[in-house]
């Protein structure tokens, strides 16, 4: 494991700071476990529960003990104020930067099948910004911008459906939009590939709950969706179905998912039906991915040949210009939320622009 990699610190006492956190670290760790203070960030927790989180990378090569988690198993570590707990799959809600002024607005990003909730959005340059953690603590730090993240390993022994993901994402904003004032808050999404699908079906879930219900507020706080490769009408899974055992359980998921799909065309038609007040952005990839391809000793790799993961009649929602617009993006259907420079990513500059029309248009919402 590299330094490159972002661990999740939760639970960190509100008065520690990243220095104190360091002694901590060294005393559980050893000396070796130094803190890159440039690069590491408190932030308050999601849920208004008095703890903080930390993103921390280290100087150098983890600690060992970090090294070996795996998904779903944090390492525990009692503190004088109460236990801690670092992983690094950041399932659930996560607050990226810690905001400037009274807050404008909450943005929550949803990644893709088969995705990590934090990588996702890395670029590949040689700072490997997050351009939703670096970028828009810069440009928009009156935003509360928060990453989800949800088991969707394919490898996984699961059995989860869309709608599992759906009712647990709007379980994790009920928690984190408690008081009246946040439940008021403008809410804008921004999902990539599934992530996108998670997002549509969480806004149809909450537009049809009971009125006064917990997650009735979600729907009409939502001012925007971002869609970055979304299969709106499904997603080629020939690819990724080949990858899997013959007896895995995610075969299912798939059949959900894939085009055609009953259910997701069901969800996409209310969808479309409810969104006349959501203003809606479609980035489609120009970019194409080469296909998995298992070697005679059983490795994949993308080294097949080149399709469209998400085609763009998948990709883009058929509305008027007025509720939606549509976008190309350049990379394929990883790479096209991978934005190593601000300056240089029309992808980027297009969401800022978005972003802030949409505060100047609601009176800085």
């Amino acid at each position: 494991m590299s330094q490159d990699t972002v661990f999740r610190v939760v639970g960190v006492p509100a008065p520690l700071t990243i220095a104190e956190l360091q002694t901590a670290f060294c005393e559980e760790f050893g000396d070796q476990a130094t803190i890159d203070l440039k690069k590491s960030t408190l932030c308050p927790s999601c849920f208004s529960d008095g703890t903080q989180v930390a993103l921390v990378q280290f100087t150098s090569e983890p600690p060992k003990e970090l090294g070996t988690l795996k998904a779903g198993q944090p390492y525990e570590m009692e503190l004088e104020d109460g236990d801690i707990s670092l992983d690094k799959d950041f399932f659930g809600l996560t607050q990226l930067y810690p905001t400037s002024g009274p807050i404008v607005a909450d943005v929550v990003a949803v990644c893709g099948l088969n995705r990590h909730a934090y990588g996702s959005w890395r670029g590949r340059g040689k700072l490997r910004r997050m351009w939703l953690r670096h970028y828009f603590s810069q440009d928009i730090p009156n935003y509360r911008t928060m990453i989800y993240g949800y088991n969707s390993n394919l490898t996984a022994h699961a059995i989860h459906t869309t709608q599992d993901y759906s009712k647990g994402f709007l379980e994790e904003l009920i928690k984190a939009r408690k008081t009246e004032q946040e439940k008021r808050r403008p809410l804008i999404f921004i999902g990539h590939g599934f992530g996108g699908v998670i997002i549509v079906q969480s806004l149809v879930r909450a537009k049809e709950s009971e009125p006064g219900s917990d997650q009735s507020h979600i729907f009409p706080s939502t001012y925007a969706t971002i869609f970055f490769g979304t299969p709106h009408r499904g997603l080629v899974v020939d690819d990724i179905r080949a990858s899997l055992e013959e007896e895995s359980s995610r075969h299912a998921l798939l059949d959900s998912i894939e085009k055609g799909a009953g259910l997701l065309e069901a969800e996409l038609s209310r969808f479309i039906d409810y969104c006349s007040d959501i203003r809606i952005v479609n980035f489609y990839e120009t970019g194409q991915t080469r296909k998995l391809v298992r070697d005679a000793n059983g490795k994949l790799s993308r080294s097949g040949d080149y399709f469209t993961a998400v085609e763009s009649q998948s990709a883009v929602l058929q509305l008027p210009r007025k509720i939606a617009e549509s976008l190309p993006a350049e990379g394929d259907h990883s790479t096209m939320v991978k934005f190593s420079n601000k300056t240089t990513s029309n992808s980027y500059t297009s969401v800022l622009k978005h972003l802030r029309n949409l505060a100047t248009a609601n009176g800085g919402i």
